[in-house]
């Protein structure tokens, strides 16, 4: 099968600089350049349908941001255990079947 070419192409926070090989399953290996300066392999079919649009550096900055804003509506006293939380702690449960606390 013919490989369709990407080089060059921004895919996301990826730009695709080259191809990288095959992978296992046949699919055309690429060498991308994020925004963030880290290079990473990745499949073009990935690329291609929006499975992979950078390192994951938009994954740990959206959970620093996601974070933070718990943060702030914890110390605002926005979150507060249930009536049926018996632990005291928000996000954590007694699973009756195990026998063991879930968080």
């Amino acid at each position: 099968m013919k490989r369709i070419d990407l080089t060059g192409k921004r895919f996301g926070r990826l730009v695709v600089v080259g191809f990288s090989g095959q992978a296992s399953n046949g699919n055309a290996l690429w060498q991308c350049q994020c925004d963030c300066g880290k290079t990473m392999v990745t499949e073009g079919y990935r690329l291609r349908h929006g499975l992979t649009s950078s390192c994951g550096c938009y994954r740990a900055e959206r959970m620093r941001h996601v974070f933070a804003q718990q943060q702030k509506s914890v110390s605002a006293g926005a979150h507060q255990p249930g009536a049926k939380n018996h632990s005291g702690v928000v996000g954590v449960s007694f699973d009756r079947q195990t026998g063991k606390w879930n968080a």
